[in-house]
């Protein structure tokens, strides 16, 4: 039997500065390491640098203006014996202004969209990537406007349009056009114990832009995403995820459909051990809650603080 050990070390570097109330500097360094010592040598480190500059006002009283620029630099060497490759990486990270009040906010430009309860299986991830392995919880953003309410009761509204985004986002596996904008919202209501929200979002997907040969080009399709989420938070927390895309074409299937469930529970060990379970359940049909292709992923996490800054987590999928 092959054995195979990976060891994968990281640490994380930040820091601050702040000439006044009103504008602040902050920078992040991260590095990593991935070691495969048997067999054929294979190993991999890297580092990163998020440069991050904060800008605001208060217009008057409770309405303040805030500006975001940051910037995701990184190196990776790998080696797989004998051959070794480096790759370098620059690129924007955040570039925003946004206009707030206690109950209103509008912000535009490049920004992080996410929402919904799942951690791990996120049928709602429809905007970022963001990995539950990653302590950094580091994600692409996209150019887009966002504006949101909130009323006294915690009830609250998202609306947005996107534009100028050309590459796949979230589960896509077809970029939008870049030149035809999306749109969508978000209502968020309580409920007792919890919360509830449907979510809606349009674009145009671009065939065309396929590069893989997997897919017909289809040339430009319409897809609406429809999505129904909740969480409660009672003797544990409970919550569910569950969306449903339709394509307007009739070559491929034209609904898909993805629905996650979820459940954590902190045990009184120690510092407190949290686990965590998802189930994801997917597939695809030519009807609305039609027969398909279906699919079942599940996964387990368990994480334990060890102190106030290092945690440690196992994840099994």
């Amino acid at each position: 039997m092959m054995k195979r050990v990976i060891v994968i070390l990281m640490f994380v570097f930040t820091w601050s500065g702040a000439m006044s109330q009103e504008f602040s500097f902050d920078g992040q360094a991260s590095g990593w390491g991935a070691l495969q010592p048997f067999n054929t040598l294979q190993y991999q480190v890297g580092a990163r640098y998020l440069p991050e500059v904060n800008i605001s006002d208060t217009i008057f009283k409770d309405h303040q203006l805030t500006a975001r620029l940051s910037a995701n630099g990184s190196i990776t060497h790998t080696y797989l014996n004998p051959e070794y490759d480096t790759k370098y990486s620059l690129k924007p990270y955040r570039g925003w202004i946004r206009y707030s009040t206690p109950h209103f906010e509008v912000r535009a430009g490049l920004q992080k969209i996410a929402f919904g309860p799942a951690t791990m299986l996120r049928p709602l991830m429809w905007f970022d990537r963001l990995d539950p392995r990653d302590p950094l919880q580091i994600t692409d953003g996209v150019y887009s406007v966002l504006t949101r309410y909130y009323f006294l009761n915690n009830a609250n509204i998202w609306l947005w349009g996107l534009y100028g985004n050309e590459s796949t986002k979230g589960w896509e596996y077809i970029a939008s056009k870049k030149t035809r904008p999306e749109f969508g919202g978000r209502i968020q209501l309580p409920v007792p114990a919890g919360e509830i929200a449907f979510s809606y979002h349009n674009r145009v997907m671009d065939y065309a832009s396929d590069t893989t040969g997997l897919f017909p080009n289809l040339g430009d399709v319409n897809e609406q995403k429809f999505a129904l989420d909740g969480r409660w938070d009672t003797f544990v927390g409970l919550w569910f995820e569950a969306v449903a895309a339709h394509q307007q074409q009739d070559v491929l299937p034209s609904w898909s459909s993805q629905l996650n469930i979820g459940i954590d529970y902190t045990f009184g060990l120690g510092n407190g051990l949290h686990v965590t379970h998802e189930a994801l359940f997917a597939g695809a049909s030519e009807e609305f809650a039609g027969e398909g292709n279906y699919t079942a992923f599940s996964a387990l996490s368990v994480a334990y603080p060890i102190s106030l800054t290092d945690n440690a987590t196992m994840m099994v999928y």
